[in-house]
């Protein structure tokens, strides 16, 4: 795909390696409109809702986003930030969400946007469109939330929406985030999901 569409970012001001993952970037934008094409040909473009959200940076292009972004971007997990779109024909607007929100939160959207039943309490993510605040818990158990970055490598706060963090918020989310992180380990190391099975319907 790097190949096929070279010609296309031949001009791009980035690196080789940028240049083809852009270039393979572009066929999934041509897979996307055909999906589309034939979903409006069938007549089921309305009915049907695309989700799209990226698993994670790409690994092996590490040292291209760094330097793409800066080295301060990335660390307060610049190299995480990413897109999710949610679409449907049935959509009239536009719907722009820009508190933080995560992979784990995108299954109980969906849930909710479809008028799923089912208990919250199981999943660690929440509905994107509630009113719950934002939370993003990376793999170092550094967070971001709606107010600060914390780097839980350095211990440092960066506050991102004007207001001064208190101390007590931060050891608030910290606590947040043990549990979580806890509750999430004991639901593989017991099997807690089918010892669940048989009292939650």
């Amino acid at each position: 795909m790097a190949h096929k569409n070279k010609s296309l970012v031949a001009d791009m001001d980035a690196t080789e390696n940028m240049k083809g993952y852009m270039a393979c970037s572009i066929e999934l934008d041509r897979a996307l409109e055909y999906l589309i094409k034939r979903l409006e040909e069938k007549g089921i473009a309305d009915k049907t809702v695309i989700a799209l959200a990226a698993d994670h940076y790409p690994y092996g292009m590490k040292d291209d986003l760094v330097a793409e972004i800066g080295a301060e971007a990335n660390k307060w997990y610049g190299l995480q930030d990413s897109n999710l779109i949610l679409w449907s024909a049935s959509m009239t607007e536009p719907v722009y969400i820009d508190k933080v929100c995560s992979s784990v939160d995108v299954i109980p959207t969906l849930l909710n946007l479809l008028g799923i039943d089912y208990d919250s309490r199981l999943y660690s993510g929440k509905d994107i469109l509630s009113d719950s605040p934002g939370l993003i818990v990376f793999n170092d158990m550094g967070f971001m939330t709606d107010y600060c970055i914390y780097n839980s490598s350095t211990g440092e706060v960066k506050e991102t929406a004007g207001v001064t963090v208190p101390k007590e918020y931060i050891d608030q989310i910290n606590s947040l985030i043990k549990n979580m992180w806890n509750a999430s380990g004991k639901l593989i190391q017991v099997d807690y999901y089918e010892k669940m099975k048989n009292y939650i319907k």
